[in-house]
């Protein structure tokens, strides 16, 4: 994704802290969801995934309110464009439709508060 300067695997643990050389920098939050094989023969369908993306963009302590701002609205329309990118790809595999929200927050990553973009994506009916 554009604008992201390090990304963790998709099977990696969080980290537990972040180097601010680093930043921007994306994991994957796990987000658990339903695999019930009785699901897809009932009305329910497809199983459901769901996964919490985030993106550290900067430390709190920078103290550089409206250029994190910033930062932040910039790296929402790059994930919200790398998703609706991705977004034919997924639904045309084995996991069913895809939505997602975005949101901004700011998150505790070990000892740091940063300035954090979230997307929750989830697969498969709801």
């Amino acid at each position: 994704m554009t604008g992201v300067t390090r990304k963790y695997a998709l099977n990696a643990t969080p980290p537990t802290s972040l180097n601010t050389a680093s930043l921007p920098a994306q994991f994957i939050w796990p987000g658990g969801g339903v695999d019930d094989v009785q699901r897809v023969f009932q009305s329910g369908g497809w199983p459901q995934y769901r996964a919490t993306l985030v993106i550290a963009v900067e430390a709190v302590a920078q103290s550089n309110a409206p250029a994190n701002y910033a930062a932040c609205v910039a790296m929402i329309d790059n994930l919200r464009t790398a998703l609706a990118a991705a977004q034919d790809t997924i639904a045309g595999s084995d996991v069913g439709v895809v939505s997602w929200s975005i949101r901004e927050e700011v998150r505790g990553i070990g000892e740091v508060s940063y300035w954090c973009v979230l997307a929750t994506v989830s697969t498969g009916a709801d």
